[in-house]
């Protein structure tokens, strides 16, 4: 058996590292097994090495992370032609670029997608050298060396949006959900449209897909239009309608990949596309959905077949993941650390450190836990946590931060030859440490309470950088957002006035307002859910 607990960072997924740890630790301690630890590392820099281990000293161990990284996971240097052929004067340690807070008009991510886009750019500009380790020769950077690595997908497009102000090529590198977007919601009702036809049927489905595709960009019915043809309930008169009835003479007849290349043909949807955006990202959609339904007609499936299982994925609110990547080889990248894993790259950026953890299962009323198993509320006329919910708390909590431990270990062991990590400055409140006690490492809510817990021990690799946001960007954020609001296809007359205020009420949440729902009131509600 071959794995590494400091690499496990699917809990979400209900990955369990302790049936590796249990493995790990009988092996070590009694003669079931033998125990060989694969510490050699060939894929990064000595420096690098000796930081990762520096950082992990100090925060991992067997109960916190689940490895006793100072004990038997300390990573050793394998790789001798990083010191014989790749041998430079560069300085190769970490570097952690702090920024000092602003209160104008720039967020934290914007200031670090600043420091970061110019320090690649200072870096290519100035030829900095990195290692080919197949040619075994120094060569100069370029952009594909370079990746960001971020805990949570949020701010891709405000990177890309940077980096195309600081004219640096930029990839993101994410899975999309396919039932998400505009396009495939379109294809798929387009599907059951012609079902419909094809059938005969002028169900409740018939409405929404006749909806649905009328008014997309295939289409482009007007919806008064559209509001006629169920007020007359006349959809054989329409267009799209005797469209339809031409495009299911042959659905028996062809396979379906094939039958969905005729209706796209048909109706010229490429073309269409053009007039919604992004159409590189269509066609990655598109050939994904194609090569979706290659893949269930080669499993003797019928079109039908095909639109019943798009049903069941929509209706479960399933998600179907794939990847767009659509811009050039020579970029920069941009990705998650799940993303990362088993990937490598010569200069690795770390940012994003101040958003918090989620630890929004803990909410939830109904909890079930590996550990605890079914976990629920005490009821009498209030919901109440019991002392299982207190444990679960503490335990998951416990299981979160090491979670997120062994997810920084992931991210920073994908770099060759550098790490650079950006966040906010902090105050030097804590002395040089061995290791950072239990009881402050249970209180980690961020990434960024990490590096702040060994803050001293890091000042030697520490830059204060000025953060380069231009006033020409401030200004067009500021003016776009502006436009925004203004630039609407009517002039608005805008009145103004002034109104009373006046306090109704003021209450205070508790829990006393916590009673159990009567059905009565429950109905009261479903009823305003669906007015609204």
């Amino acid at each position: 058996m071959v794995g590494d607990i400091k690499q496990s960072i699917y809990r979400f997924r209900n990955a369990n590292p302790y049936i590796f740890k249990n493995k790990y630790d009988t092996y070590r301690d009694t003669d079931q097994g033998i125990k060989i630890d694969l510490v050699k590392n060939f894929r990064s820099r000595r420096e690098v090495l000796a930081n990762i281990n520096l950082l992990f000293d100090l925060f991992m161990d067997d109960d916190i992370g689940g490895a006793d990284y100072k004990a038997s996971h300390r990573m050793v240097f394998g790789n001798n032609t990083y010191i014989e052929q790749g041998l430079t004067d560069q300085n190769y340690d970490m570097e952690v670029y702090t920024y000092e807070e602003t209160k104008s008009n720039i967020t934290k991510d914007e200031q670090e997608a600043f420091i970061i886009g110019y320090d690649i750019i200072e870096k290519v500009q100035n030829h900095y050298q990195v290692f080919d380790k197949d040619k075994l020769i120094l060569r100069d950077i370029e952009y594909s060396d370079f990746v960001i690595l971020l805990d949570k997908s949020k701010n891709f497009d405000l990177y890309k949006k940077i980096f195309e102000y600081l004219h640096i090529p930029l990839t993101i590198l994410k899975d999309e959900a396919l039932r998400k977007d505009q396009d495939i919601l379109v294809l798929k009702n387009l599907l059951k449209l012609l079902i419909n036809v094809k059938q005969n049927k002028f169900d409740e489905e018939f409405k929404y897909a006749f909806t649905s595709v009328s008014r997309s960009y295939l289409f482009k019915i007007s919806d008064e239009e559209i509001y006629n043809y169920h007020v007359t309930k006349n959809y054989k008169e329409s267009s799209l309608y005797q469209k339809c009835l031409e495009l299911v003479k042959d659905i028996d007849y062809m396979s379906a990949s094939t039958y969905l290349n005729y209706v796209l043909e048909e109706l010229n949807y490429e073309e269409k596309l053009l007039t919604i955006g992004n159409v590189k990202q269509f066609r990655v959609r598109a050939e994904y959905f194609y090569n979706l339904v290659k893949n269930f007609e080669e499993q003797g499936n019928t079109i039908y077949d095909f639109v019943n299982y798009l049903d069941e994925i929509f209706d479960n609110n399933y998600d179907l993941k794939f990847s767009i990547n659509t811009s050039s080889s020579n970029s920069c990248k941009i990705m998650t650390i799940h993303k990362s894993k088993g990937l490598e790259f010569p200069i690795c950026y770390f940012a994003g450190f101040s958003g918090r953890f989620n630890t929004s299962e803990l909410k939830e009323k109904i909890i079930y836990d590996n550990k605890y198993g079914l976990v629920m509320p005490k009821v009498n006329e209030y919901y109440k946590d019991t002392i299982l919910k207190t444990l679960l708390k503490v335990n998951t909590k416990k299981e979160e931060i090491s979670e997120k431990i062994r997810l920084l270990y992931v991210a920073v062991t994908r770099a060759k030859e550098k790490m650079i990590i950006v966040m906010p400055e902090q105050e030097e409140t804590s002395e040089v440490l061995d290791i950072v006690p239990a009881y402050e490492r249970g209180k980690y809510n961020s990434f960024l309470s990490i590096m702040k817990s060994i803050y001293t021990n890091i000042l030697p690799f520490i830059t204060k950088k000025e953060v380069k946001a231009t006033k020409e960007y401030l200004d067009n954020k500021n003016s776009n957002s502006e436009e925004e609001l203004l630039n609407t296809e009517d002039n608005l007359i805008v009145e103004e006035t002034s109104f009373e205020e006046t306090l109704l009420e003021e209450s205070h949440f508790s829990k006393d307002e916590l009673h159990l729902i009567t059905k009565e009131e429950q109905d009261t509600m479903d009823f305003g859910t669906k007015v609204h």
